[in-house]
């Protein structure tokens, strides 16, 4: 994954997550699904973006439950990615209201995903 070009004040305070989706990409869903031939299986992704060129794809993943974000998330995340094989770019974003299990956190700064809990959003 590559570094996500923008900062994260810009996409949660400034313009607004909704605005900054408008303003910077050309397609976006809300619970996009489909088939995922890697699993062979039906897969889901929260929020999936392309930017005005279709080479640029945003994945995020969305959880708000008691508990951190376990590793396996990320990994379903990953994943689903994969099934975007024409983007040239893929930036991965994960919100969790309550944080995130070590392991994720290390994993992320490895590759360059972003982590964002409800403290980042207000």
């Amino acid at each position: 994954m590559v570094q996500i070009p923008f900062y994260k004040s810009e996409l949660l305070f400034h313009a607004g997550p909704g605005a900054f989706l408008r303003r910077n990409f050309r397609l976006f869903h809300i619970k996009w699904w489909g088939n995922n031939p890697l699993i062979k299986a039906q897969d889901d992704v929260d929020i999936l973006a392309f930017d005005k060129t279709g080479k640029k794809v945003l994945l995020c993943e969305c959880k708000f439950r008691n508990k951190p974000m376990p590793m396996e998330e990320y990994d379903d995340l990953v994943m689903a990615a994969e099934m975007f094989k024409n983007a040239e770019e893929k930036y991965l974003m994960f919100f969790s209201k309550s944080g995130f299990t070590e392991s994720v956190k290390e994993r992320a700064v490895r590759e360059n995903a972003v982590l964002l809990t409800i403290e980042d959003l207000y």
